[in-house]
């Protein structure tokens, strides 16, 4: 008998194996081209698996391949776990695709794009033949999105690299069910005292009900948007004296550096009072939140365990699809400075104005067979007709300029007047993130005070290894730098177009500029580096 069902259960294997293959090969000979499709092929990839985007994709794709028949367009959705190691497994296998999507961690690898992808200054700045017809023909690339691409500029390349398909903010959202249980008609909080004060009271009736809610739904991805927002909002008036310009965050290498020189510690007021806000906000997480993924904090606010969920527009449409209860939405609340404890160290509400181009967008592959068909993909997927399609199937906001938003997504559009956020605390690079996660148990249970004072040494070590990354990125980057200038100044002389010499010249010598800035960037660094060693050595 026993073996009988053996044979059985094998039998339903071969079959269920013998369907899912027959499914896959299906599958793949309807996305291969027949042996006579000999249009040009344009291959695009992403990390956008939220539900509804990649038929919006495939909608922008269809409508282009009608405009342009010659032109096969293949989307390539890749999971966002896998999405860092799969670029760069592509980018070195000389495997990529012709246009990929760029951000997130990988959005300040400027090593990256100088090594493997096209700028796209002088293309922006072009008019976007895709606008005819519309109230943005004539206007620049650049300019008809709303920020202007301000977040795509390489200060370091003097290079634009990236267009954006879809704009993002971030928003606190909540259980409306759970909320009239929990807390009656309290109003959303208006600012982060308020949300405080909501968090506690969630806290203490689970205590006294016994019930398993938390307040928050956490994992180390969502978790900070709400703590390095308390950082960025308290670090403004820090920002602007270490920057000497309070509508710019500064660059990582000027943060890097002030902490090494001493400007910067764990025990200065500003990074203090950051980290007692942390501090605060942490005991209404979930227990182990750093250790917990993005899915993770999403299925247990579905599951109706937690009141609140802090995550980005992006995240929208498929969490109001799939829960099962009505979703509430509101601004994250921010520090108050008419507050005396903030005062000294806030400006104001930061403002979302460079939110078209913040989280990044789609870079085109240097190496690309079919770049200039790439780009003008990209410029349809970025033009009136396409954005606005785009948006309209993905419930995304657009990035350009006058496209009307949904009813249903006012709540997201960018606050545009405020201040320009400060810093986080390991805005340096990952070394200081690293040494960060591995002690926050300190702070959590210790407070800000004893976390500083046990934490400092090991943090500036952190950040001394992000200063040695940043500065051998300067270094390799001028160094590459030098080809270019040379081919550039070859081209500038020998054309017998003025025009076109007038062209090679501009670009020469914005490269020059670029080149001189990352000389000095990279000699900066070092000689902070050496001060911070020597001072070591000595103590």
């Amino acid at each position: 008998m026993k073996a009988s069902s053996n044979y059985i259960g094998l039998a339903a294997l071969s079959v269920a194996y013998a369907i899912s293959l027959l499914y896959v090969i299906q599958h793949k000979v309807a996305d291969e081209p027949t042996i006579n499709d000999d249009r040009k092929v344009i291959r695009f990839g992403h990390w956008q698996l939220e539900s509804g985007i990649r038929g919006a994709f495939d909608a922008v794709v269809r409508e282009y391949e009608a405009l342009n028949p010659e032109v096969r367009v293949e989307q390539l959705a890749i999971p966002d776990r896998a999405y860092p190691s799969w670029l760069r497994t592509q980018l070195v296998g000389e495997t990529a695709p012709d246009l990929v999507l760029f951000g997130g961690v990988l959005k300040y690898d400027e090593e990256l794009l100088a090594r493997y992808f096209t700028p796209l200054t002088s293309k922006l700045e072009e008019p976007n033949p895709y606008n005819q017809g519309t109230d943005l023909e004539g206007m620049s690339w650049r300019n008809t999105f709303l920020d202007s691409l301000d977040n795509a500029y390489s200060v370091g390349l003097l290079d634009y690299y990236y267009a954006p398909a879809a704009m993002y903010t971030i928003r606190m959202h909540y259980n409306e069910q759970l909320w009239d249980k929990l807390l009656g008609d309290t109003p959303t909080p208006s600012d982060w005292d308020e949300f405080i004060e909501i968090n506690q009271r969630v806290s203490e009736n689970a205590y006294a009900q016994e019930n398993a809610i938390m307040p928050l739904a956490g994992s180390g991805y969502n978790s900070n948007f709400i703590l390095n927002g308390a950082m960025e909002r308290v670090t403004q008036r820090l920002n602007a004296q270490l920057h000497r310009a309070p509508y710019t965050t500064a660059e990582r290498s000027v943060i890097g550096s002030a902490w090494l020189d001493g400007d910067i510690s764990l025990k200065h007021p500003s990074i203090l009072l950051g980290l007692r806000e942390k501090s605060r906000v942490m005991r209404f997480l979930p227990p182990g939140f750093y250790q917990l993924r993005r899915d993770d904090a999403l299925f247990q606010f579905g599951q109706g365990r937690s009141l609140m969920l802090a995550t980005g527009s992006w995240e929208a449409p498929s969490l109001m699809a799939t829960v099962p209860f009505d979703v509430g939405v509101f601004l994250l609340p921010q520090p108050d400075p008419k507050k005396e404890r903030f005062a000294a160290h806030a400006y104001g509400v930061s403002s979302e104005a460079k939110a078209a181009s913040e989280a990044g967008g789609f870079v085109v592959l240097r190496s690309s067979a079919n770049s200039d068909q790439a780009i003008d993909f990209l410029r349809f997927l970025t033009s009136k007709p396409g954005s606005s399609l785009f948006a309209r199937k993905s419930s995304w906001m657009s990035p350009l300029r006058n496209i009307e938003t949904p009813e249903e997504t006012e709540i997201y559009k960018p606050v545009l007047d405020g201040y320009q956020h400060g810093f986080h605390l390991y805005f340096s690079g990952s070394n200081s993130r690293r040494v960060f996660r591995q002690r926050v148990n300190r702070l959590i249970s210790g407070g800000a005070e004893a976390f500083a004072e046990s934490s400092s040494d090991l943090f500036l070590d952190g950040v001394r290894e992000d200063v040695v990354l940043e500065s051998r990125v300067a270094r390799q980057t001028a160094q590459r730098q030098d080809t270019t200038i040379a081919s550039l100044h070859f081209l500038s002389s020998s054309s017998d177009d003025p025009g076109e010499r007038k062209r090679w010249a501009t670009r020469r010598n914005e490269t020059m500029e670029a080149h001189i800035e990352q000389s000095i960037n990279h000699a900066w660094m070092e000689e902070t580096l050496y001060r911070y060693d020597r001072k070591k050595k000595e103590q």
